[in-house]
């Protein structure tokens, strides 16, 4: 059994986001196509199991709005506020996932515990972790005008978001 599966797969959901945050942030247009196609990718992977990961899923709609909105209107919101956007729908999707007791956390964590209960409190608390560093995220954004100032900020969080999600799923409670 592949260890880590888990951080794996939300890695692979990350992927699209890092993608249309790097671009977005040298103003290149194709940034939310790039990632539109990523994920799609992803989605069709995930469709063999007929499971979707949620945030995939709120990928493929953020993509095709921010799409829409730097290719049909003259607007580039979704070019200039890129870091805020992107993480602020993060932060809404993980804070929804748990309010409405299905943590998004609990499609990795399956990858990993097939076996596990819908219930399993280790997504609940994995998602809050997320839905911290999402949000922390979203006001460094909002916060630091510098881009690469922000990214750097706020890639300190995603590393702590890491390594806490590493020990919820990884290290054993009693030797």
């Amino acid at each position: 059994m592949i260890r880590y599966r888990a951080v794996l797969y939300m890695t692979r959901s990350y992927i699209p986001w890092v993608c249309y945050w790097t671009f977005s942030a040298f103003h290149m247009r194709f940034a939310p196509l790039l990632s539109l196609l990523i994920v799609t990718g992803i989605l069709l992977a995930e469709y063999r199991e007929k499971r979707f990961a949620l945030m995939d899923v709120v990928m493929l709609g953020y993509a095709l709005i921010a799409a829409f909105f730097n290719y049909l209107t003259p607007l580039d919101w979704f070019l200039t506020g890129d870091g805020y956007f992107g993480y602020g729908t993060l932060t809404l999707m993980a804070v929804l996932s748990i309010l409405r007791r299905k943590p998004f956390a609990q499609y990795y964590i399956s990858k990993e515990h097939p076996q596990t209960a819908k219930d399993n409190r280790a997504a609940f608390l994995f998602s809050g972790i997320w839905s911290i560093v999402f949000f922390i995220s979203t006001c460094i954004f909002l916060l630091i005008r510098t881009p690469a100032a922000a990214v750097i900020s706020s890639n300190v969080f995603v590393a702590l978001g890491i390594l806490s999600s590493l020990r919820i799923l990884y290290i054993p409670k009693n030797p």
